[in-house]
């Protein structure tokens, strides 16, 4: 058995007085998993915290193992994990095939 991929242990996001995202537990392992939930209630800020875009207040997570928080982790989840966010900016001459290729490195 592999270990898990993802792994949040009592993980907190602050982002303002009126939005705190809190993770008690969370392991998400190899495959395909979709995030499901109301507006405002925290998808988007735990998909970026995932893909280090966000760091946590408090707590900690793991990817493959290795201390997320770490720069080594960072590198190493950046490196396992693709990402692109609902509020991308890229220039508007890009081509597609210019864009994902910005967005993969």
């Amino acid at each position: 058995m592999s270990p898990p991929v993802l792994h949040l242990a009592d993980a907190t996001v602050v982002l303002s007085s009126r939005f705190t995202l809190r993770v008690p537990s969370l392991t998400i392992g190899a495959g395909i998993t979709a995030v499901l939930g109301d507006n405002g209630s925290g998808k988007s800020t735990l998909l970026r915290l995932l893909a280090t875009a966000l760091s946590p207040t408090s707590g900690g997570y793991t990817v493959g193992g290795a201390d997320a928080a770490s720069s080594t982790g960072v590198a190493a989840t950046r490196a396992m994990l693709g990402y692109l966010p609902q509020d991308d900016s890229c220039p508007p001459r890009l081509r597609v095939f210019d864009h994902v290729d910005l967005v993969a490195v």
